[in-house]
């Protein structure tokens, strides 16, 4: 849940079951790691 708050750029995680997206995206968006990095 806490991807799809910081990835408002995709909508692949609104999705149904964006467990698999979510990797994906997050460790391809160098942004998204940072910011959740910071989050937690």
């Amino acid at each position: 849940e806490i991807y799809r708050i910081k990835l408002p750029g995709s909508p692949i995680i609104g999705e149904g079951k964006p467990e698999n997206q979510n990797h994906a995206i997050i460790f391809t968006r160098g942004e998204a790691l940072q910011t959740i990095d910071m989050n937690q």
